[in-house]
């Protein structure tokens, strides 16, 4: 049962992540139930969460990594929060640093996607801006290479990618 009633029977998506489950509303509402370590429910709870609770409002979109305990919401003002597992600066450049409430690493965002790797060591975050600029929260496959190097088309749909590739349509 949702701490929210009017979640139950409203609800738009669910995302699975590693350890936890978010579920978007359609009135924006973002609500997260799972373990709570390392940042992953973005509730700086001190104890699992067996029903969900609230955690953001004026949301249009959720992704969560398969591989990490972390996730993002894209919110209805363009700006991208996320949240958890920091493993290899996945979220910040403070790598080892897990976030434990949603923080906005990004502005004016059209689309964006969580690389995870083969080996659920790390993640990145790719983002496309409503200037059809690519960047990433770290360098593409472990190495100095920006993932917006690797990016030549415009108008971009959607991104993903994992380890070794990145997809755009």
């Amino acid at each position: 049962e949702f701490d929210n009633s009017s979640a139950q029977g409203n609800l738009e998506m669910v995302e699975t992540g590693n350890g936890f489950t978010l579920w978007l509303d359609k009135n924006g509402t973002v609500y997260v139930s799972g373990r709570c370590d390392s940042g992953r429910l973005g509730l700086s709870c001190s104890s699992n969460q067996l029903t969900p609770k609230t955690v953001m409002t004026g949301v249009k979109d959720i992704l969560a990594s398969p591989t990490e305990g972390l996730w993002c919401a894209h919110k209805t003002d363009n700006t991208l929060w996320c949240t958890g597992e920091n493993t290899g600066g996945g979220i910040t450049s403070n790598g080892g640093i897990d976030v434990w409430t949603p923080v906005q690493i990004a502005s004016n965002v059209e689309h964006f996607g969580i690389f995870a790797t083969h080996n659920g060591s790390s993640s990145a975050i790719g983002i496309v801006k409503s200037d059809n600029t690519v960047s990433c929260t770290k360098n593409h496959h472990g190495n100095s290479m920006k993932c917006s190097d690797k990016i030549t088309e415009t108008n971009i749909k959607q991104i993903s990618g994992n380890e070794y590739h990145i997809m755009v349509v």
